[in-house]
Formats: C-alpha cells, sequence, structure tokens
C-alpha cells in the first residue's frame, strides 16, 4: 500500500511553510571585527606557545638534573637559560658553575623552553645533549661482577616519566642496570633526565630487540628470573 505521508529532508527536521531547509553548515559568520577581537583577547603566553617550535635535538630539563650532568661531566653541547629577569640566586649560581666549566650558554624566551619541556618543569634551564650512550648487556653483567646483584628488565614500558622513576629508584638500591626494548617502549628522553634525578647518567642501560632473548643471557650467567606485577600477591622477599 502506498504511503501518502509527507516525510521530513533527508537529515533535518521538516522546514517551516515558505523557508528553505536548515543545513547544519548554515552558520552565520562572525564579523571580521568580532573575529579580530577574540583572537587578541587570547592570552600573549598561548599565542607564544603557538608560534614557537620546540628545538631538535636532545635535551636534559630542569635544575637538579642540570647540576647532576655538569657534576658527572656528561657531555653537554649547550646551556639553553631562561630571558630577562626570571633568574634567581640558584640560577645564577648554577650559570656560573657552567660557565666555569666552558659550556656554551645561550639566553631563549620561556617559551621555548616550554617548547622542549616534557611537563613544563625545565625551571629555566635545559641543556642540549648527545645522543643518550646505551650500553649492552655484557656490560651490565661486567658491572654486576661475581657476586650478588640486582638487574632490573622493563617490559614496555611505554611512558618516559614512570621509566625515569624506576631507574631513580634502581640506582637507589643499587641494581647493576636496567634493560629496556628497543620499540614500543620509553628510552631516555627529557622527560627521563628530569624524573629520573639525573640517575639515568650513572645506571647502565640496556636497549635490546628481544626482552625474552636478554632474560636468557641473564639466567645464562646465573641470575634467577622474577617477574612484578602491581596485581601480585605474593611478595618477592
Amino acid at each position: 500500500m502506498a504511503d501518502n505521508r509527507k516525510r521530513a529532508p533527508r537529515g533535518g527536521k521538516q522546514a517551516a511553510s515558505g523557508s528553505r531547509p536548515i543545513r547544519r553548515n548554515d552558520r552565520a559568520a562572525a564579523p571580521k571585527g568580532q573575529r579580530d577581537r577574540a583572537q587578541a583577547a587570547r592570552p600573549q603566553r598561548d599565542r607564544n606557545r603557538d608560534a614557537v617550535q620546540a628545538p631538535k635535538g636532545e635535551f636534559i630539563e630542569g635544575r637538579r638534573a642540570a647540576a647532576e650532568a655538569l657534576r658527572t661531566g656528561f657531555p653537554i653541547k649547550c646551556a639553553l637559560i631562561v630571558e630577562g629577569g626570571e633568574r634567581d640566586a640558584a640560577l645564577s649560581r648554577l650559570v656560573d658553575d657552567l660557565n666555569a666549566a666552558g659550556v656554551r650558554i645561550k639566553y631563549v624566551p620561556r617559551a621555548q623552553l616550554d617548547a622542549l619541556s616534557s611537563h613544563g618543569a625545565h625551571q629555566g634551564i635545559a641543556l642540549e645533549v648527545g645522543n643518550f650512550p646505551y650500553a649492552d648487556v655484557a656490560d651490565i653483567l661486567d658491572r654486576a661482577g661475581d657476586g650478588p646483584a640486582l638487574v632490573v628488565v622493563l617490559d614496555h614500558v611505554t611512558d618516559d616519566g614512570n621509566f625515569g622513576a624506576i631507574v631513580r629508584s634502581a640506582e637507589v638500591v643499587g641494581a647493576a642496570g636496567v634493560v629496556i626494548a628497543n620499540k614500543r617502549a620509553a628510552g631516555v628522553t627529557v622527560g627521563s633526565y628530569k624524573t629520573s634525578a639525573g640517575a639515568v647518567m650513572h645506571l647502565p642501560i640496556a636497549q635490546v630487540p628481544n626482552i625474552a632473548r636478554a632474560l636468557d643471557d641473564l639466567k645464562a650467567a646465573g641470575f634467577w628470573v622474577g617477574g612484578a606485577s602491581e596485581h601480585a600477591e605474593g611478595s618477592c622477599w
């Protein structure tokens, strides 16, 4: 049986008599003056962030990590320091130490430091460094020696902040090194330099293509392997 009921146009409700159908794309554009005033109302800081791109390269951010890099003799290409009157006494002393060590100093806008920072916690300083010198599992075994030792193996930890915090804990408890996967896993970045408080510069970190093979190498060297999980009911101790 034929259906003689009127149907609403596709894509919307029935238009009122004498008017065209209302479509989603029919939006009145704001007058140019209003758009200009809205753009001007945006905070200058936001506009600066949009305009600044993060510098290329590897960086260490934050005062503690920077001081640790300087103390340990970690290779530093250049130090980026916030320009203007935003430096306090502690940052000024760190700049003096960098100058005394012969490190090139470059003063940059805060927006540039914001752009390279992992969590906006650069504290007015970032150090440009070279590629991180990853170790081999053999290097960690050499460091472990013949006595009891601990090696931390991370199975695809992907957050660089969490990775840095684990390395910091591993260094505190005296681990011989840390093993990570070279794909789909966090490595040493500006974020892990920061959260490890410089511990990544003290502990051998091996990047391996196969975690299972690395565990076999550790077992062959006499290590016992235990898996840790936040869901575990037992204690390794």
